[in-house]
């Protein structure tokens, strides 16, 4: 997985409402940028600058994955002469 960094200023602002899938949490985490907090089944956890990276490179991993099938999916619906509403 590519690495990315981000400051802790911008981790919150970028990710704020955002659900990841965290390898680094062992589970898919809501992140509250607004108190600087994420969550895992409900339960608020601390958080590192180092998990920050991680949990960014883990997000910017899911959204090229959901973009690129996203992507994948229009071509074979051209290809198919599908379209959807």
């Amino acid at each position: 997985m590519k690495k990315y960094n981000i400051t802790p200023e911008l981790f919150w602002k970028q990710l704020n409402g955002c659900e990841v899938n965290s390898l680094t949490f062992e589970g898919c985490i809501y992140i509250k940028g607004s108190t600087k907090q994420i969550f895992r089944d409900g339960e608020p956890l601390k958080i590192t600058k180092k998990q920050m990276q991680a949990v960014w490179s883990e997000y910017c991993w899911e959204e090229g994955i959901t973009q690129e099938l996203t992507k994948m999916m229009d071509k074979i619906d051209k290809f198919h002469g599908l379209t959807f509403d």
